[in-house]
């Protein structure tokens, strides 16, 4: 099982847990971040390895009504306050 920092979800579905663990059915989570203080190259790595989990969830919205279509994935994310990637420049 996988730990993600962040959760944006639907607080009309249900979710099991407490803070700091929680559960939750995939149909109710809308975003799921991972947060890093600094950015490695292996923090990277291992970052979107734990976000691909979270892509392979199935989102199952029969029954529900819904105004347009809902997006069948979960978008993710990564959030770094500094990094220390030789690819990125703060001046580019």
């Amino acid at each position: 099982m996988n730990r993600f920092d962040l959760a944006i979800y639907d607080s009309a579905m249900p979710h099991f847990g407490i803070y700091p663990k929680s559960y939750f059915f995939a149909e109710g989570v809308n975003t799921v971040i991972q947060i890093k203080s600094i950015l490695t190259s292996s923090e990277l790595k291992s970052a979107v390895e734990n976000l691909q989990s979270v892509k392979k969830c199935k989102r199952n919205f029969g029954g529900s009504i819904f105004i347009g279509d809902p997006n069948p994935q979960i978008t993710t994310g990564i959030f770094a306050f500094e990094h220390r990637l030789p690819f990125l420049t703060s001046n580019s």
